[in-house]
């Protein structure tokens, strides 16, 4: 008895396994889905299982845009829909914005990874907030709970109403002390750094929290895959 691998079939075996155990999103519609499609500006409107976040019974929280309609210019790499939220610290809490979910099946003690991208927009307020430029350099907080565990990158406004910037990449390891978490991201700005009046319009869009295989895990799938595609014949 001999045991024949045959190449090509190990190959076509180990592949379409592993598209199997593709890492899985622990965010329940992380690319921020909105159907039907909404016209810009919707207050109050954010994609399924995600809630607003306000400190105040307002209507302006994270809009939720169809990137392919006017004051947005540069589409993320998810693509489709994504959530605005704006801050003003001098009009806070009711211009305090952002979105949140509820996350279970977590790993205490594993690994994840946190990633979004992110981008930022300069909004023509119009007659609505006169005087009230959105002209601050914004980022996101990311919280569990009251607790902040990570400010992305802060971005710098564009100079040109009704643009907005190319999107950037963000990401951060995080290790669950907690089956259970509920994750907040808001947007936040610089007035007070800068001691002036202005705003902050921050986008957001691919959330996802992705469990780090660990390797012991990776070597028994290799194992156990190239196991199965081996074939055994009688000689």
């Amino acid at each position: 008895m001999k045991i024949s691998l045959h190449i090509p079939v190990f190959i076509s075996c180990f592949l379409g396994l592993g598209l199997q155990v593709t890492a899985q999103n622990a965010f329940t519609n992380g690319s921020l889905d909105f159907s039907p499609q909404p016209a810009n500006g919707p207050n109050g409107v954010v994609p399924a299982a995600w809630t607003n976040i306000s400190n105040s019974d307002t209507a302006w929280d994270g809009w939720a845009l169809n990137s392919g309609q006017g004051q947005v210019s540069i589409d993320s790499t998810d693509s489709g829909e994504f959530v605005h939220s704006l801050y003003d610290a001098t009009l806070a809490p009711t211009f305090a914005e952002g979105i949140e979910q509820t996350v279970s099946g977590l790993t205490v003690g594993a690994t994840y990874v946190f990633s979004f991208e992110q981008s930022q927009l300069y909004w023509d307020g119009g007659s609505l907030q006169a005087g009230v430029p959105s002209n601050l350099d914004g980022w996101w907080d990311v919280q569990m709970g009251t607790t902040t565990l990570f400010s992305s990158a802060t971005m710098s406004a564009p100079t040109t109403p009704n643009t907005n910037t190319a999107w950037q990449n963000q990401s951060f390891t995080f290790i669950p002390t907690s089956s259970t978490a509920t994750f907040s991201f808001l947007a936040k700005n610089d007035v007070d750094d800068r001691g002036a009046a202005g705003r902050s319009d921050m986008l957001i869009d691919g959330i996802s929290l992705v469990a780090v295989p660990e390797p012991g895990s990776s070597m028994l799938l290799i194992l156990g895959t190239s196991l199965l595609c081996l074939r055994r014949r009688v000689a």
